[in-house]
């Protein structure tokens, strides 16, 4: 069909750059042409290889998958939106391998840049959003909307990310490998249930596959070995996104938000706007501010419990503080780390929260409108 693919194996080896490994790296392609314009460059992708050591260890994914379809938004009614400047007449039912529940849109830029809403259904040239899902950023559509940009998207889910043949199954939940979730009152629990074919199940759920849970960006992960001394190996790749990331923080039942990096990069609570003048609550006692808590077993294996830093009010901005110890400053430690997940607790709901582009200009940017 007059069409040639080129393969790059081992594209880590290349330039014998020390920074990229087969663990760890980005990428991304110039295709240089007689034509005009002269060329055209792909958005930065990467990967990232993460072993999960010990019995217990966090775990977070930070890359999006590839791009569905991406566009112009004309026109909003109600719940549908409608693209026809890029769709061009297209059925965008048609680009759906997998049910229209397991994608969502996010938008690129704009008054609503970073927003996420999961897809209801699609047709030509609309799009209809489920604005009741949990998974949203807000349940309502943000004002402006009309003229921005924004790339539809496939949800990871359980199964995808923890594929069962290589965790280990049992029919008790004690004797098999475990992914915990934070449910707004406590962790839910998954279990890889033995079987002719293994599945996840919910501990206490009825008998029925979990391999089908979507996990949205952001959602904070448990991992939990059966066994002490059990190590796997979990491979993420993809693109990295190119706008804001938004995160919206709940105050609920317990204040707290299990949550991951919206970017595989490490990141600081003053690098993620995480102080008293953002509305963050600071305070001189831990238990009436802001706390950051991670797990103790990510750096040292096989250990338990959080390291608290919580927000104490100190001049206008507030400083992060590890409990305990509250003349070590950690506003600009690195207590995000990506691919892992970190509890934060708020005090009062932080519904705008954004984690900005981890550098600017950034090395991607908006593909252009055609």
């Amino acid at each position: 069909d007059t069409t040639q693919t080129l393969i790059w194996r081992n594209v880590h080896d290349i330039d014998g750059n020390p920074a990229v490994t087969r663990d760890r790296g980005f990428a991304r392609f110039n295709v240089a042409t007689p034509c005009n314009p002269a060329g055209s460059t792909t958005l930065v992708q990467g990967w990232n290889r993460l072993q999960i050591a010990g019995k217990r260890q966090t775990h977070g994914r930070n890359f999006v998958s590839m791009p569905v379809f991406t566009g112009y938004i004309d026109s909003v009614s109600g719940s549908t939106v409608t693209t026809t400047t890029s769709g061009k007449g297209t059925d965008l039912s048609s680009l759906l391998t997998v049910a229209a529940s397991r994608y969502y849109v996010e938008i690129t830029n704009g008054a609503a840049a970073g927003h996420r809403y999961d897809l209801s259904s699609a047709g030509v040239d609309t799009f209809v959003l489920n604005l009741a899902s949990a998974n949203n950023t807000t349940n309502t559509l943000v004002s402006g909307i009309a003229g921005s940009n924004f790339v539809l998207r496939r949800h990871e889910t359980l199964g995808e990310i923890y594929v069962n043949s290589e965790w280990n199954a049992a029919a008790a939940v004690g004797s098999a490998d475990q992914i915990l979730i934070y449910a707004g009152t406590g962790y839910l629990t998954y279990f890889n249930a033995a079987g002719t074919t293994p599945r996840w199940l919910l501990q206490g759920g009825a008998p029925i596959s979990q391999n089908n849970l979507i996990i949205p960006p952001s959602r904070g992960m448990l991992v939990v070995h059966a066994q002490d001394n059990d190590s796997n190996e979990v491979l993420e790749l993809g693109d990295l996104r190119y706008n804001n990331f938004r995160r919206p923080l709940t105050r609920g039942t317990t204040g707290f938000n299990f949550t991951s990096l919206g970017y595989p990069f490490d990141a600081t609570p003053f690098e993620l706007s995480m102080i008293a003048t953002n509305n963050f609550v600071a305070a001189a006692s831990p238990g009436s501010a802001t706390q950051i808590q991670n797990w103790v077993g990510d750096t040292t294996i096989d250990s338990s419990g959080w390291t608290t830093n919580f927000l104490s009010a100190s001049g206008s901005t507030g400083r992060w503080r590890l409990q305990g110890s509250v003349n070590t400053i950690t506003s600009n430690s690195l207590l995000f780390k990506y691919s892992r997940s970190a509890q934060v607790l708020v005090i009062q709901d932080k519904l705008d929260w954004t984690h900005p582009l981890p550098w600017n200009p950034a090395p991607w940017v908006q593909p252009p409108l055609e």
